[in-house]
């Protein structure tokens, strides 16, 4: 069945343009992102979001792209369009969630990092590792405010999973805070159809719809370099493929992230060909 998917590219590490992971999302689309899935027989539109305000800091900056992102997917979602976006960044996913209305969505995050720091569990401040701690409500308020209610996601309809290095701080914050963690070494045990049923069970069967977050360093750093950050990661592309089946199967795909994929790390294209089948996969999965 024909889709309408409308690819979002966000080329930016942080405030600074097409740098370093911020390359990510191009490489994508000059690949031929667009070309493979209109040959599988969907509608695709692409438009690359550009911040153009100047801002005195760097906070200030991402508030006003992810007001931007926000703007993109909620029409896209009005008109029954799929978003996926492409980023740089993780903390892109603030923005995608702002864009839904209400709060009857959940959350999949796969990451081999924990993303859920604090400024006061941070090692480093680095406001990237903050993005589901931003989603939960437990650090940086401002960025919900042009998220219409979306935002702060209950952490019950929040699920981790491939996780392979946190912060000790950061794993109190996901406990405290209720959200689902599976793992990379719990997959590694029980295998990944296991996981998935895992978190099917502990979401609420009332979500209607989720947003699928693909850090693309939860791979196999070692068969798929993603960058500078990526050493944890130890998924194989195959288990992260027959994940998204199977979460489709329970719940709705509603809008899909694939983020942090940096080229200069990857000269062999390996990486830049699994991002690519798993954007298929994602959209052979949309409803």
């Amino acid at each position: 069945m024909a889709k309408s998917i409308h690819l979002i590219a966000v080329p930016y590490h942080m405030s600074q343009e097409r740098l370093g992971l911020g390359c990510g999302p191009e490489a994508f689309l000059d690949t031929g992102a667009e070309k493979i899935l209109r040959s599988a027989g969907h509608d695709v539109s692409c438009e690359i979001v550009q911040q153009k305000e100047r801002f005195t800091n760097e906070i200030d900056f991402l508030l006003a792209l992810h007001h931007q992102i926000a703007g993109q997917v909620r029409h896209d979602l009005t008109h029954e369009q799929f978003p996926l976006i492409l980023s740089g960044n993780c903390h892109a996913s603030i923005g995608v969630l702002s864009g839904f209305d209400g709060k009857e969505h959940g959350l999949i995050w796969f990451d081999a990092h924990g993303d859920f720091n604090t400024p006061a569990t941070s090692p480093s401040g680095y406001f990237d590792g903050m993005a589901l701690a931003v989603i939960a409500g437990l650090c940086h308020p401002q960025f919900l405010k042009h998220a219409h209610g979306s935002l702060p996601l209950p952490a019950a309809h929040i699920a981790h999973l491939g996780g392979c290095d946190f912060d000790p701080g950061e794993l109190d914050n996901v406990r405290n805070a209720g959200a689902h963690l599976i793992t990379g070494e719990h997959i590694r045990q029980t295998g990944i159809a296991g996981a998935v049923e895992l978190v099917t069970k502990r979401l609420s069967p009332a979500l209607r719809a989720v947003h699928l977050h693909l850090d693309i360093d939860v791979l196999n750093s070692q068969d798929y370099p993603a960058n500078e950050f990526s050493a944890a990661g130890k998924m194989p592309l195959e288990d992260l493929m027959r994940a998204i089946e199977l979460i489709a199967r329970t719940f709705a795909i509603q809008s899909a992230t694939l983020s942090a994929y940096d080229p200069a790390h990857d000269p062999a294209g390996k990486t830049l060909r699994a991002g690519l089948r798993l954007m298929e996969t994602v959209v052979k999965h949309v409803e």
